[in-house]
């Protein structure tokens, strides 16, 4: 059967054509490293490819849900360690204040740096986290919880409980309940001492005073126990979620992406048939030219 030349030129031109476009594709595939550039290039791996890049990316948002937590109990701690330290030496001072051999000046040198203290402690409880919200504050975050008029300080958060989600179904509550009183009672104590060390009452200094600073270390120990125990729950979800984290990571690359050495040894290949597809169409061109030429 004879065939036409039309019939031959079409052929080799789509030969030509698909594999031109095979070498792109192989090319393309080395440039970019992935596997899968269009959706038919793989039509099978879509679907878990979508269902995993999804559940990725709500893997990443807890991520950093938990990086939050841990910064706010980080600055928690730190902000309970200094006020037992504050505590332990107004009640160092308050000891000393209540010798009798202690003078008035002396005593009043102390209630000058137990305002200091105090005051320190009042920054303490306005301490903000890594993002600029007041980890004291309850669910008003952007709300000094603290004010202090120089006389009477007044607490302006609110002690409703703040979450953040942790995982699916999963929160973490970053509010501890017993903080605000504790800075109340603790600010309290020491006007309490301050006023008794410039009266120079002893009697105060020596007995009530000695076991209302005991209840305030206590209650920031307490607190500090509480964010130890959070903050170690909090790893473990952490350390679970980058481990689940990176299978995905791996899941997905091995989908997506390509195995380099292969793609470039396919892109040889591609090459090697798209130029022997373009020799082929170049020799049959002049033979149909040379059959025109002979009628």
């Amino acid at each position: 059967m004879r065939l036409s030349t039309n019939y031959q030129f079409d052929r080799m031109q789509s030969s030509v054509q698909r594999s031109g476009q095979a070498y792109f594709d192989a090319q393309y595939k080395v440039t970019t490293g992935k596997r899968m550039n269009r959706l038919s290039d793989d039509p099978a791996a879509i679907e878990p490819l979508v269902s995993m890049r999804s559940l990725k990316a709500s893997m990443d948002q807890y991520n950093s849900n938990l990086k939050v937590a841990s910064n706010t109990f980080a600055a928690s701690e730190n902000a309970f360690s200094e006020v037992a330290t504050i505590l332990n030496r107004a009640n160092q001072l308050a000891i000393s204040g209540g010798t009798a051999t202690a003078s008035s000046t002396q005593r009043q040198a102390m209630a000058d740096e137990i305002k200091s203290l105090r005051e320190r402690i009042i920054s303490l409880g306005n301490t903000k986290a890594a993002n600029g919200d007041y980890i004291f504050s309850g669910t008003n975050l952007d709300v000094k919880p603290f004010q202090d008029n120089g006389t009477v300080v007044t607490f302006q958060g609110d002690t409703m409980n703040r979450f953040i989600e942790s995982g699916p179904g999963e929160r973490i509550n970053l509010t501890l309940a017993n903080s605000k009183q504790a800075f109340m009672d603790s600010i309290t104590r020491l006007d309490a001492l301050q006023t008794a060390l410039t009266m120079g009452d002893q009697a105060t200094l020596n007995g009530p005073m000695l076991t209302d600073l005991k209840s305030s270390q206590d209650a920031f120990n307490q607190l500090r126990g509480e964010i130890g125990m959070k903050t170690q729950s909090l790893q473990a979800t952490k350390t679970n979620f980058e481990r689940r984290s990176l299978d995905l990571t791996q899941g997905i690359s091995d989908l997506e992406e390509v195995d380099l050495s292969q793609a470039i040894t396919d892109m040889k290949k591609a090459e090697t048939a798209y130029q022997a597809a373009l020799q082929v169409t170049s020799i049959g061109s002049k033979l149909s030219l040379m059959d025109f030429i002979r009628g």
